[in-house]
This record gives structure tokens, C-alpha cells and sequence, in this order.
């Protein structure tokens, strides 16, 4: 269990260095996209320009059309590197988002494996508390009697509230009990409840 804990969150770790590495990644590529982008533009613009020249040079007459035309063919082409830039970042913005939702999904399974683990650690923590005597017995309840000597002693039940009483109603589970009286040494006992009254004795020693 602890090594599923520590996959989970190995796996959280692994997708953050993932994620940095493909916006760095993304930077580089989009980075490199537009200056190929631009490059590309640049060589239209220099080709055009010279056809442009040369055809003012051969037929004046058509040079009016060619510019037209040139610049209709370089509108287009600029649309279409715009285009294909966006489809490129919303491409990217895809590829992050569902690394993101990776981690997403890694920290939230990381997080509820760490819960049954601590979870189930918990119940074996109890089990093992409790002299391995697990209470299946819900609700149901049984009597306490301690008897004492001197039997003006006052009896304590430390790990509960409520004030011990003859024939007190407890549910099965381990009880720590103190007798005390003012000219006698205090005496502690540990009792056992599982499925039926209990009673005890206990005899205290003078100071």
C-alpha cells in the first residue's frame, strides 16, 4: 500500500516535469514555427518583388494586373500562415490541457489511495489496541461490578466519561479501572469486556 501511495505520488511528480517540459517544448516548436513563418514570408515578398519588377520592365501595360494580383496572392498567403499558426496554438493548448488533467487524475487517486491506507492502517492500529478483540456485537451492552476493600473505596473507569455504578451498562471493549481511598494506595486493573457481565475485586494496600 505505502509503495501505491508513493507510485501516486511519483506520478504527480513525473506529469509536473512532464507538463514544464512540453510548455518549454511548445515554446521552442511555436518559437521556431513563426520564424520558419517568417522566413517563408520574407522569400514570397523578395520573389514577388523581383517578378513584380521584371514584369513592370517586359509589359508596363500588365504591371497594374500583376501588382493586383501579387498582392491578392500575399494576402492569402498571410491569411493562411495566420491560420495555421492558431491551429497550431489551439493544438498545443489541447496537449496541455490534457497533461494537466493527467495530473489532475493522478493527485486525486494519489489522495483517496492515501486515505484507505492511512484508513486501513487505522482499523489495524484499533485492532491491535485492543488485544486483537474486534466488536461485532453493536449495541449490545453489559454490566460492570467492581467490588472493593475497604468497600468505602471510590471507583474511577479512566477511559470514559461517565461515572462508575454497580451493574454500570458498557459495551464490550477494554476498560482501565481505579480504586482509591485516602489511607490506601491507589490500585489500577484492566478489564476485558466481550460478551457477558463482568465482576471484580479489588483489594487495595495501605499506605
Amino acid at each position: 500500500m505505502i509503495l501505491v501511495v508513493m507510485y501516486s505520488f511519483l506520478f504527480i511528480i513525473y506529469n509536473s516535469k512532464r507538463l514544464k517540459e512540453f510548455e518549454q517544448k511548445s515554446s521552442e516548436e511555436l518559437a521556431n514555427f513563426q520564424k520558419n513563418q517568417a522566413a517563408q514570408l520574407t522569400k514570397f515578398h523578395k520573389d514577388n518583388k523581383d517578378k513584380l519588377t521584371k514584369l513592370k520592365t517586359e509589359q508596363n501595360t500588365k504591371a497594374k494586373d500583376a501588382t493586383v494580383e501579387t498582392t491578392k496572392k500575399q494576402k492569402d498567403f498571410e491569411a493562411n500562415q495566420i491560420k495555421q499558426l492558431e491551429n497550431k496554438e489551439k493544438q498545443i493548448e489541447r496537449e496541455k490541457q490534457e497533461i494537466q488533467k493527467d495530473i489532475a487524475n493522478g493527485r486525486e487517486i494519489g489522495w483517496m489511495q492515501a486515505t484507505a491506507f492511512w484508513a486501513i492502517f487505522f482499523i489495524f492500529y484499533m485492532i491491535i489496541i485492543n488485544g486483537f478483540e474486534v466488536n461485532w456485537s453493536f449495541g449490545q451492552t453489559y454490566s460492570l461490578t467492581v467490588k472493593t476493600k475497604p468497600t468505602n473505596s471510590d471507583v474511577k473507569i479512566m477511559n470514559i466519561k461517565p461515572r462508575y455504578k454497580d451493574g454500570i451498562r458498557l459495551k464490550p471493549g477494554k476498560y482501565v479501572i481505579k480504586a482509591q481511598h485516602p489511607n490506601y494506595k491507589n490500585k489500577y486493573q484492566c478489564v476485558i469486556i466481550k460478551d457477558k457481565n463482568v465482576g471484580i475485586d479489588m483489594k487495595l494496600i495501605k499506605k
